[in-house]
């Protein structure tokens, strides 16, 4: 499954666009050699968003219209990725050594996906 259009999918009739808008911002961010692989957003309202690239996770808070909180954490200080799902809906956790990011209301098939995502990075960091 790709995350990232079914993020978008998932975002609602009046809420797609922006949400595209969001992702296509952030894409301009990445660094060199760095690729969106995954993200998931907190439904119904898509205010929490998690980010993943092949070299950092990064969680994403709309606050208000100028206040957003953003932890951005790499790939390599990643220990786990903790999901507990509640309905349709799960909370997933990146947990580091000294910090943790949270993003809650992710639709259940998304954060599986993602934390299979993730799971798969970080072995694949642990073989390198």
């Amino acid at each position: 499954m790709n995350t990232i259009e079914e993020t978008i999918k998932l975002a609602g009739f009046g809420r797609r666009k922006a949400m595209r808008k969001q992702i296509e911002m952030f894409k301009k961010e990445l660094l060199e050699g760095e690729e969106l692989l995954g993200v998931a957003a907190s439904n119904p309202n898509p205010t929490e968003q998690l980010y993943i690239t092949n070299k950092r996770i990064i969680a994403h808070k709309i606050q208000g219209i100028f206040q957003n909180d953003r932890r951005e954490i790499p790939l390599s200080s990643v220990s786990s990725i903790n999901m507990s799902a509640k309905g349709l809906g799960a909370k997933i956790e990146i947990v580091t050594s000294n910090n943790s990011a949270v993003v809650e209301n992710i639709p259940l098939h998304v954060a599986q996906e993602i934390k299979k995502l993730v799971d798969s990075l970080i072995l694949q960091g642990q073989v390198n």
